[in-house]
C-alpha cells in the first residue's frame, strides 16, 4: 500500500526541479554576503552560469524557428498565410520598438562618452595586459558553447586581459601573437 502512495520517478521530477531551484537561489543569496576578493575564484564561480546562459541563448533561434514551422505546417493555406503575415508584422514591430528604445537609451546614458574615457585614462597609469592560463582554458571551454550559431562560424571568445601595474619579471615581446585571439581578418 505504501508503494502505491509514493511518487514514481517521473512524478518526483518536478519536485526535484523545484528543490534545485530553491537550493540554488539560497546558495546564491548566501554567496552575496561572502566577500570574495580573488578574481580567479569569482571567475570559477560564475563560469557554470555563463556556460548555462550561453547554451540557453544558443537554443532560442532554432526553438523559435522549429515551433513556427511545426505550427504553420498544421494549418491550411489560407490561415497559414494570414498567420505568417501576422507573425511578420509582430516581428517587425517588436524590432522597431527595440531599435527606438535602444536609441533612446543610448542618447540618455551616453555609453562610450569620450569625456568619461579621458578622465579615467588620466587617473590611471598605463598598465600591461596579461592573460592567465586559467582564462585561456575557460575561454577554450566557452568556445564549445556559442551564444549564436551563425556568430560561431565567424568569431571566437578571447581571453579577458588582466591589467597589471607592478613590475614584470619577464620582458615584453612586442612581436608575439596571442593564439587565443582571432586573426584581424575575422574580427567583427
Amino acid at each position: 500500500a505504501s508503494s502505491r502512495n509514493s511518487l514514481s520517478g517521473s512524478k518526483r521530477l518536478p519536485f526535484k526541479n523545484d528543490g534545485s531551484v530553491i537550493a540554488g537561489s539560497l546558495f546564491g543569496m548566501l554567496l552575496r554576503y561572502v566577500s570574495i576578493t580573488d578574481p580567479n575564484t569569482l571567475m570559477l564561480v560564475s563560469f557554470p552560469g555563463d556556460i548555462l546562459m550561453r547554451m540557453l541563448k544558443m537554443l532560442i533561434l532554432p526553438l523559435i524557428i522549429s515551433s513556427l514551422i511545426t505550427g504553420l505546417a498544421g494549418l491550411d493555406a489560407r490561415s497559414s498565410g494570414r498567420m505568417g503575415s501576422r507573425a511578420m508584422v509582430y516581428y517587425m514591430s517588436t524590432t522597431v520598438i527595440a531599435a527606438i528604445l535602444g536609441v533612446i537609451l543610448v542618447l540618455g546614458i551616453h555609453p562610450g562618452n569620450p569625456k568619461l574615457r579621458s578622465s579615467q585614462e588620466q587617473d590611471t597609469a598605463p598598465k600591461n595586459q596579461e592573460v592567465s592560463s586559467l582564462d585561456a582554458f575557460l575561454d577554450l571551454i566557452r568556445n564549445l558553447f556559442p551564444e549564436n550559431l551563425v556568430q560561431a562560424c565567424f568569431q571566437q571568445v578571447g581571453p579577458r586581459p588582466r591589467t597589471r601595474t607592478g613590475p614584470r619579471l619577464i620582458a615584453d615581446h612586442k612581436h608575439t601573437h596571442n593564439m587565443m585571439q582571432p586573426p584581424p581578418c575575422l574580427k567583427i
